[in-house]
Protein backbone atom coordinates (compact mmCIF):
# COMPACT_ATOMS: atom_id res chain seq x y z
CA UNK A 1 0.00 0.00 0.00
CA UNK A 2 1.12 3.52 -0.71
CA UNK A 3 2.70 5.38 2.23
CA UNK A 4 0.69 8.46 1.31
CA UNK A 5 -1.88 9.79 -1.10
CA UNK A 6 -1.35 13.49 -0.39
CA UNK A 7 0.75 15.81 -2.51
CA UNK A 8 3.47 18.16 -1.36
CA UNK A 9 5.78 20.83 -2.68
CA UNK A 10 8.73 22.65 -1.15
CA UNK A 11 8.61 26.37 -0.56
CA UNK A 12 11.53 28.19 -2.20
CA UNK A 13 14.57 27.82 0.04
CA UNK A 14 15.78 31.34 0.88
CA UNK A 15 19.29 30.23 1.84
CA UNK A 16 19.91 29.54 -1.84
CA UNK A 17 18.27 32.64 -3.28
CA UNK A 18 18.87 35.45 -0.77
CA UNK A 19 22.56 35.82 -1.71
CA UNK A 20 21.51 36.09 -5.37
CA UNK A 21 18.67 38.61 -4.95
CA UNK A 22 20.52 41.63 -6.33
CA UNK A 23 21.62 39.72 -9.43
CA UNK A 24 18.14 38.26 -9.93
CA UNK A 25 16.53 41.70 -9.63
CA UNK A 26 19.07 43.25 -12.01
CA UNK A 27 18.42 40.52 -14.57
CA UNK A 28 14.70 41.29 -14.60
CA UNK A 29 13.96 37.57 -14.14
CA UNK A 30 12.72 37.86 -10.55
CA UNK A 31 8.93 37.94 -10.57
CA UNK A 32 7.26 39.73 -7.63
CA UNK A 33 5.44 36.55 -6.49
CA UNK A 34 8.74 34.65 -6.34
CA UNK A 35 10.42 37.49 -4.45
CA UNK A 36 7.52 37.50 -1.98
CA UNK A 37 7.83 33.74 -1.48
CA UNK A 38 11.57 33.99 -0.84
CA UNK A 39 11.13 36.70 1.80
CA UNK A 40 8.10 34.96 3.35
CA UNK A 41 9.94 31.64 3.65
CA UNK A 42 12.95 33.46 5.12
CA UNK A 43 10.72 35.06 7.75
CA UNK A 44 9.22 31.66 8.60
CA UNK A 45 12.65 30.03 8.78
CA UNK A 46 13.94 32.77 11.11
CA UNK A 47 10.95 32.37 13.44
CA UNK A 48 11.25 28.58 13.51
CA UNK A 49 15.02 28.77 14.11
CA UNK A 50 14.48 31.23 16.95
CA UNK A 51 11.82 28.99 18.49
CA UNK A 52 14.05 25.89 18.20
CA UNK A 53 17.15 27.85 19.29
CA UNK A 54 19.16 26.82 16.22
CA UNK A 55 20.82 28.65 13.35
CA UNK A 56 18.69 29.13 10.21
CA UNK A 57 21.12 26.93 8.28
CA UNK A 58 19.74 23.93 10.23
CA UNK A 59 16.20 24.48 8.94
CA UNK A 60 15.54 22.39 5.85
CA UNK A 61 13.36 23.67 2.99
CA UNK A 62 9.80 24.09 4.20
CA UNK A 63 7.11 21.92 2.64
CA UNK A 64 3.43 22.40 2.00
CA UNK A 65 1.30 19.27 2.08
CA UNK A 66 -2.23 19.22 0.79
CA UNK A 67 -4.76 16.59 1.73
CA UNK A 68 -7.99 16.26 -0.17
CA UNK A 69 -10.89 14.36 1.43
CA UNK A 70 -9.92 10.71 1.86
CA UNK A 71 -6.18 11.30 1.43
CA UNK A 72 -3.66 10.27 4.07
CA UNK A 73 -0.05 9.87 5.13
CA UNK A 74 0.52 6.51 6.82
CA UNK A 75 2.37 6.21 10.10
CA UNK A 76 6.04 6.93 9.50
CA UNK A 77 9.13 8.30 11.21
CA UNK A 78 10.61 11.68 10.23
CA UNK A 79 14.25 10.73 10.82
CA UNK A 80 15.96 8.75 8.07
CA UNK A 81 18.19 6.76 10.41
CA UNK A 82 15.04 5.02 11.67
CA UNK A 83 14.97 3.35 8.24
CA UNK A 84 18.78 3.04 7.94
CA UNK A 85 18.68 5.81 5.32
CA UNK A 86 21.12 8.67 4.86
CA UNK A 87 18.33 11.08 3.93
CA UNK A 88 16.05 13.24 6.04
CA UNK A 89 18.17 13.37 9.16
CA UNK A 90 15.49 15.46 10.82
CA UNK A 91 15.96 15.44 14.61
CA UNK A 92 12.94 17.69 15.22
CA UNK A 93 9.71 18.23 13.32
CA UNK A 94 7.70 21.46 13.49
CA UNK A 95 4.24 21.13 11.94
CA UNK A 96 1.88 24.08 11.44
CA UNK A 97 -1.72 23.57 10.36
CA UNK A 98 -2.92 25.96 7.67
CA UNK A 99 -6.55 24.84 7.75
CA UNK A 100 -9.03 23.52 10.28
CA UNK A 101 -10.82 20.19 10.14
CA UNK A 102 -13.98 19.93 12.24
CA UNK A 103 -13.80 16.90 14.58
CA UNK A 104 -17.15 15.67 13.26
CA UNK A 105 -15.57 15.21 9.81
CA UNK A 106 -13.83 12.14 11.27
CA UNK A 107 -10.39 12.64 9.76
CA UNK A 108 -7.39 14.87 9.34
CA UNK A 109 -5.82 14.02 12.65
CA UNK A 110 -2.08 13.87 13.24
CA UNK A 111 -1.72 10.74 15.35
CA UNK A 112 1.10 9.45 17.49
CA UNK A 113 0.04 5.82 17.91
CA UNK A 114 2.66 4.85 20.50
CA UNK A 115 1.60 7.76 22.70
CA UNK A 116 -2.15 7.36 22.09
CA UNK A 117 -2.37 11.04 21.05
CA UNK A 118 -4.34 12.49 18.14
CA UNK A 119 -4.29 16.18 17.23
CA UNK A 120 -7.19 17.75 15.37
CA UNK A 121 -5.92 20.32 12.83
CA UNK A 122 -6.86 23.90 13.64
CA UNK A 123 -5.56 26.69 11.40
CA UNK A 124 -2.65 28.48 13.03
CA UNK A 125 -1.90 25.74 15.58
CA UNK A 126 1.42 23.98 15.54
CA UNK A 127 3.01 20.93 17.08
CA UNK A 128 6.65 20.08 17.58
CA UNK A 129 8.25 16.76 18.42
CA UNK A 130 11.63 15.11 18.67
CA UNK A 131 12.44 12.31 16.22
CA UNK A 132 15.51 11.03 18.03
Amino acid sequence: AAPRTSSSCPIIWPLVYLPKMDALKASGRLKPAIEDEIYFSWLLMQRIALFLDVDESYIEPLQLIRYNPGQFYRQHHDHGSYYDADTEQRPTTFLVFLSSIPPEDGGGYTTFNNLDISIIPKAGDGIIWSNV
